[in-house]
């Protein structure tokens, strides 16, 4: 099973950004405090004590550099800059006070998971990719599923989708929030989608158990909210 989410600060004050980074971030199974500005973030890690921030350098009322610094000198706590300030001197600032990462603005989502699990690994902090449940294994990481040793061919959103609903056995899920974790902001799914996706999961899951047997795991549909993934063992 997963380790306890790891908590993420984010001070960003684009919302359309700050959106984007949220939705990846959740589904990379870290849990989100969004801020708008950093006075109001610096006031809150006494409630909510992260395990990385993220910190972008233009923001209103006080200068990204001077939250990096306060930060520096209260907690001992993971920093990754983004930001579209790409200079070499500002780059220079950003780790002399402390940042551990800087990553300039456009950026790729992919590359920044990337970054922010190495530096949650660096941590100790680091999310687990790989999900057993029985004998079945999922490992979001390396996009495979493994049933009884044996792979299955998942496409990498059947593997996201899976690993949503195992990661918490038992938990109905809403069509929207599987929309929101597994599809993110992509305009051309609606929960028509969701529902495709787990006939074709149920089935290919159905074909690598083998047989007529049920599996100790299954996909049911709550009705009226979603969807579900209930393990007997």
């Amino acid at each position: 099973m997963t380790a306890k989410a790891p908590r993420v600060a984010l001070v960003e004050d684009d919302p359309a950004i700050a959106e984007v980074l949220s939705l990846h971030l959740r589904r990379a199974g870290c849990d989100i405090r969004q801020y708008g500005d950093g006075r109001s973030a610096l006031r809150d890690t006494d409630s909510f004590w992260p395990d990385l921030v993220i910190l972008d350098l233009r923001l209103p009322g006080m200068d990204g550099f001077e939250v990096l610094q306060r930060l520096r000198a209260e907690r001992d706590v993971p920093v990754l800059v983004l930001t579209a300030r790409g200079e070499t001197r500002d780059k220079l600032q950003g780790f002399r006070l402390g940042a551990d990462d800087y990553v300039v603005k456009p950026f790729d989502p992919e590359e920044l998971l990337a970054r922010v699990r190495a530096l949650l690994r660096r941590a100790g902090h680091l999310v687990d990719d790989v999900l057993t449940l029985g004998e079945l294994r999922v490992d979001r990481g390396a996009y495979t599923v493994q049933v009884r040793g044996r792979s299955v061919p998942l496409s990498r959103r059947e593997v996201d989708l899976l690993f949503v609903l195992a990661g918490s056995p038992g938990r109905a899920f809403t069509r929207g929030q599987l929309l929101d974790q597994v599809w993110g902001l992509e305009a051309d799914v609606d929960e028509r989608t969701v529902d495709a996706f787990v006939t074709r999961l149920r089935r290919k899951l159905q074909e690598a158990w083998g047989g007529n047997a049920q599996p100790p795991w299954r996909i049911e549909t709550v009705w009226g909210v979603g969807y579900k993934l209930v393990a007997d063992r």
